[in-house]
């Protein structure tokens, strides 16, 4: 009598067998070590090189960045002749042999004076301070400490009156050696709401010099052009309304 409770096998299958404990490939513990200790060595290696590569490519960045610092700024100067004509010129040239008597000089000296003596409340203390950079050192002291409450006062105060430097007439003595003197008659009008209210006549006398210059200043004063001396006294007033 056949077992209810015995299950039915299939024709033509046979039962595979349950795989005990000691069948079934084994994996030494010397062969997993061997395993693991390879793929830290590969992942050293690879970040080593990594490393080495980062390494180079700062060095050469570091070594460009030293090297563009290192060099000198050299803008473009623009050399004005006898009639008025602009042209630019080699930075080289101007650098080797500055004379009191180019052209250049005396259009530098025309900015100084208008950039110095302009008292425009919008651009005063950008052009009083650029016109510094081409004073001396103790010149410079001089001039700080006497003008500055002026430019203060001048910066605050109402856009609508201004005044400023017109009509220079430069004349450049020349020289042997420097200091090289210099010699301006100039006009200072005065300006409110548009309209002009006065104008004087004034007169500079300046003596000059040329020495190397820093690379900070090297933008506005390409030429090394330092005034050591500066006096100004006021002729009289030209026009005057009330």
């Amino acid at each position: 009598m056949r077992n209810p409770f015995q299950r039915k096998r299939a024709k033509g299958k046979t039962p595979e067998p349950k795989p005990g404990r000691g069948d079934g490939k084994r994996v030494e513990p010397a062969q997993q070590f061997a395993e693991i200790w390879g793929e830290a060595t590969v992942a050293a290696r690879h970040l080593r090189i990594g490393t080495a590569a980062l390494a180079a490519l700062c060095l050469v960045l570091a070594a460009g960045w030293c090297t563009s610092a290192g060099r000198t700024l050299k803008p473009i100067v623009i050399r004005v002749d006898e009639i008025g004509r602009a042209e630019a010129v080699r930075y080289e040239a101007v650098e080797a042999n500055p004379t009191a008597t180019d052209p250049t000089v005396q259009y530098f000296l025309h900015s100084f004076l208008a950039d110095h003596y302009s008292r425009n409340p919008a651009t005063v203390q950008e052009r009083w301070t650029r016109s510094l950079t081409f004073l001396s050192p103790d010149a410079a002291y001089q001039i700080i400490e006497r003008t500055t409450p002026e430019i203060a006062l001048v910066s605050r105060s109402a856009v609508t009156e201004l005044s400023q430097v017109e009509n220079i007439l430069l004349r450049i003595e020349p020289g042997p050696e420097p200091p090289y003197r210099a010699s301006a008659d100039y006009e200072i009008a005065h300006y409110a709401r548009g309209e002009e209210r006065g104008r004087e006549q004034w007169t500079a006398h300046l003596m000059f010099t040329f020495a190397p210059v820093s690379q900070e200043l090297i933008a506005t004063n390409p030429l090394g052009l330092f005034v050591v001396s500066l006096e100004t006294a006021r002729a009289l007033d030209l026009r005057e309304t009330r």
